[in-house]
């Protein structure tokens, strides 16, 4: 990250990282591949220059050439990871996650954007990643700075059941 940052090339940087992290996501071929002990180290270097030569910059090519040489290709997919969130940390970009049981309207997603940001106060902005989820019949779940908030109406019922299930009124022998 640091040699990103020297060279002026952190967001061609990050898109790279950005771009290994959807391969790995979309193919099982592919991570199957970098944790392959049978296939040699040239061959997954040439297979990795096919994939990414011309859709990296040339430091995230290197950067990958100096891993598969020093035998760490295994660890791209983490490396990645974890430059993402460096990343979003140095730009203090942080990421929540809202399930619905319906999509969202353009008003409760800016509300919630604005709530979001209120919460953190180390963020100057919020990536908000929707999912939808029917089983959880109505409401929402919330997550953000490593909390769960859930107000889903299976989230409800799964506490009426739990308390249901531990009934002080009745003696247990």
């Amino acid at each position: 990250m640091s040699l990103a940052q020297e060279t002026g090339k952190l967001e061609e940087v990050k898109n790279d990282m950005d771009l290994i992290l959807a391969v790995a996501e979309d193919s099982r071929e592919f991570r199957n591949f970098v944790h392959s002990p049978i296939v040699n180290a040239d061959q997954k270097s040439k297979t990795m220059h096919a994939l990414f030569d011309t859709r990296m910059s040339e430091l995230s090519v290197k950067f990958i050439d100096l891993l598969v040489s020093r035998s760490r290709e295994s660890l791209i997919i983490d490396i990645a990871g974890t430059f993402i969130e460096q990343y979003k940390v140095l730009k203090r970009i942080a990421t929540a996650v809202v399930t619905t049981a319906t999509p969202m309207d353009d008003e409760t997603r800016k509300r919630l954007i604005a709530t979001a940001e209120s919460l953190s106060q180390d963020a100057d902005h919020i990536n908000l990643i929707e999912k939808v989820n029917p089983e959880i019949i109505g409401g929402f779940i919330f997550e953000m700075n490593n909390r769960k908030y859930n107000a889903s109406v299976l989230g409800g019922l799964n506490r009426l059941r739990k308390e249901f299930e531990a009934n002080p009124y009745i003696k247990e022998f």
